[in-house]
């Protein structure tokens, strides 16, 4: 049973169910309904005959007899009145008999029947002198019953005082024949109702399970990772309510995957660049490095020009404070790889704040004859880490100052919510372009040791405004190269 289908579990248990009522059906119906109909027939006389005895009592014989054909017109009861001198029977079949003392009347609906407001009412009148001695006991009153009939009689006293016999009777119907019909009959019906069964079973069956086969189809389907599957939504209850979570599931799933692959995407890269970033470093170092100990042990053996101690100890002086630069700059761009945290904000009037940051490098511009105009007029309020901020910033207008020529101009500009730092110089060509934010590159001309620069400043800067969500060009215009940054 365990490794049998759903739609064949659910077609057997439906159909078993469904045989398990249908023979209990059959067998309550057979069993239980003479009794239920015997005694529902019961009640139905005992009400008339009771209310019919309370009219009665205390009344004339021809207001029982009014009360009586009343009694018959509208219901399916027999009443026999009987008196001292006659008997009077109110007929709703077709024949009925009584008997006085020794002599017996008969009388045949079609031969001896008076009609009396639809009522058969039969008057016979005994030759023998009667006394009633069989019913002589004033409020005496019982019921009988068997398989054919319901017989409810009392004795009752007219207005004169005189005994009158009333009895009721209800005629059955054949309730052991109806039951042995119904036995005969029994085998066809069954049959014909498990043949229903059977089609109602498997109709049900086929329905309940067909979504559950389409959404074990579509869960298959998303084994394979295909974005477009779907399971088909096509009832609102408990069905439907699956199928949508399991396309919400599936659908965050896929996208998890992807953060996920967009992480270890990301993960790849960060290590890949950290392996160049401490190759290109170590290459970095162990230039100076080399120089400072070929310089030293060349003096320790006073080998030709370093026999000038002086002159050469100040070149070893220059190095070492280019050598700590470097490992400044190097510690820095190794502290913005993952470790700064953007979330911590702070309201900026950036008009205000560019000024402060750009007067320092206004002394260093003059002294280099470079004249720089700053032009931030547009009020500009931004919400940002200023710390990280101020150290590209102050990158991007250290590389301006640097690398700008002698009687040429830097601007610093504020407008439609973008920095704009333009220095004049020969324009970098495109192919450089692209490698300018990698560690440790420089350009040849004019971007060499001698001129201080290590290749670590863009690289810092590029660190920097992604970490917080700045986006900036880097791009050559007729006179120079612009740096643009978008808050």
């Amino acid at each position: 049973m365990k490794k049998m289908r759903l739609f064949s579990k659910t077609f057997l248990f439906t159909m078993l169910l469904m045989c398990i009522i249908i023979l209990i059906s059959h067998c309550l119906l057979y069993f239980l309904m003479p009794s239920v109909y015997i005694d529902e027939k019961n009640k139905t006389l005992t009400k008339i005959s009771n209310q019919a005895f309370e009219e009665m009592e205390n009344k004339s014989l021809d207001d029982i007899l009014e009360v009586t054909k009343n009694i018959s017109k509208n219901s399916d009861v027999n009443i026999t009145i009987t008196t001292p001198d006659s008997v009077y029977a109110f007929s709703s079949y077709v024949s009925m008999s009584t008997k006085t003392n020794d002599t017996e009347y008969e009388s045949q609906h079609s031969e001896n029947s008076v009609n009396m407001d639809d009522s058969n009412i039969f008057e016979f009148t005994p030759s023998v002198d009667t006394n009633m001695t069989a019913l002589n006991i004033s409020g005496y009153s019982f019921i009988s019953t068997n398989n054919t009939h319901i017989t409810r009689e009392k004795e009752i006293l007219l207005e004169d005082g005189k005994p009158v016999q009333i009895s009721f009777n209800m005629n059955l119907q054949p309730v052991t024949e109806a039951s042995n019909i119904m036995f005969l009959i029994l085998p066809y019906t069954i049959t014909i109702s498990i043949l229903i069964s059977l089609c109602a079973a498997y109709l049900y069956a086929r329905a309940l399970t067909k979504p559950i086969k389409a959404i074990c189809a579509s869960t298959k389907e998303m084994e394979n990772l295909n974005i477009e599957t779907q399971c088909n939504i096509t009832s609102q209850d408990e069905i439907g309510e699956l199928s949508q979570n399991i396309n919400q599931l599936y659908a965050t799933l896929h996208h998890t995957i992807h953060s996920l692959e967009a992480e270890i995407d990301n993960v790849s890269k960060a290590e890949k660049m950290k392996v160049d970033f401490l190759r290109s470093a170590s290459h970095e170092l162990k230039t100076p490095l080399t120089s400072i100990s070929i310089i030293l042990e060349n003096m320790i053996l006073n080998i030709g020009k370093y026999k000038d101690h002086d002159t050469y100890m100040k070149k070893c002086k220059e190095i070492v404070d280019q050598l700590s630069t470097m490992i400044k700059d190097i510690l820095d761009a190794s502290s913005l790889d993952g470790t700064m945290d953007p979330i911590t904000k702070e309201t900026i009037y950036l008009a205000d704040w560019l000024s402060s940051i750009s007067e320092p490098y206004l002394l260093i511009a003059k002294a280099k004859r470079v004249t720089i105009t700053i032009d931030l007029k547009q009020s500009l309020v931004i919400s940002t880490n200023p710390i990280p901020l101020q150290k590209a910033i102050s990158n991007i207008i250290a590389n301006a100052v640097q690398y700008t020529p002698k009687h040429h101009e830097i601007k610093i500009i504020l407008r439609n919510n973008q920095l704009i730092i333009e220095n004049e110089c020969i324009p970098i060509k495109n192919e450089h372009l692209p490698h300018l934010t990698e560690a440790f590159y420089r350009i040849d001309f004019s971007r060499n040791k001698q001129t201080g620069g290590n290749g670590l400043g863009l690289y810092i800067v590029d660190q920097i405004l992604t970490m917080l969500n700045l986006s900036y060009t880097f791009l050559p215009y007729e006179n120079g190269m612009r740096f643009t940054i978008n808050f």
